[in-house]
């Protein structure tokens, strides 16, 4: 059969969408006669974090300005290494700098030049920054959308999370203490949202706990989709 909101196609026992969320019509007919029972290897409910390009940049945007400052000073550094270094050295040749037009030997500290050398420095440091967590960056975060799952079963919901930090789990509904929904400015702008599970039980790496529960990102139609968990919770 067809979900009446998205029109996909579905298993014919389905209770729910596992597109959109949507309750099938059917299923009060099923629970009405008693003859409908979910087994608990069923699938009831799929969701998979939404990428929105312009949402992802916007968190980048921070981590970018960080390093391109970073980068920056890092280079002014090296390179202003090397140039007082060269000072002491007597040589015959041309340095480096002798062969740049507007540049001589005995040139001022504050020439002009001088300055176009730091604000080159910058515009370098824009530039890795830009590579490295933009570009980088924004393809990581897509790898990770792309390979991040959530199903929902009759007693539990399984994750995979991450791509590089691949998590794999199971969360059993009896051990959540407590559900919620949070969405931030940007997250509103592009309708989706996020929701923290916080359970009883405590996740462990290199024999330290680092988390009670699990949060899972930038779902569309979080409304719906909080409610649906809130009905599998019961």
């Amino acid at each position: 059969m067809y979900c009446s909101q998205c029109g996909k196609q579905i298993p014919d026992d389905s209770i729910f969408c596992r597109y959109c969320g949507t309750k099938v019509n059917v299923i009060e007919e099923r629970k009405t006669e008693n003859r409908y029972e979910v087994n608990d290897d069923e699938i009831l409910l799929t969701y998979n974090p939404e990428f929105h390009g312009g949402y992802v940049i916007k968190k980048l945007i921070p981590l970018f300005i960080f390093f391109s400052i970073f980068f920056s000073f890092l280079i002014s550094f090296i390179r202003g290494f090397l140039f007082v270094s060269g000072i002491f050295i007597e040589s015959k040749t041309t340095s480096m700098y002798d062969q740049l037009p507007g540049f001589t030997h005995n040139s001022s500290p504050s020439s002009p030049f001088q300055h176009f050398f730091q604000f080159q420095n910058f515009l370098i440091g824009i530039f890795i920054s830009f590579m490295l967590v933009i570009v980088f960056g924004y393809n990581i975060t897509k790898k990770r959308y792309q390979h991040s799952v959530y199903q929902f079963y009759k007693d539990r919901m399984e994750y995979i999370d991450g791509y590089f930090n691949y998590n794999k789990k199971q969360v059993y509904y009896k051990n959540i203490q407590e559900l919620s929904m949070s969405q931030s400015v940007f997250q509103r702008k592009y309708c989706i949202g996020s929701i923290r599970i916080t359970t009883s039980g405590v996740t462990y790496s290199n024999n330290r706990a680092y988390s009670n529960g699990i949060t899972i990102y930038d779902l569309g139609d979080i409304d719906t989709v909080y409610s649906e968990l809130k009905r599998l919770n019961k």
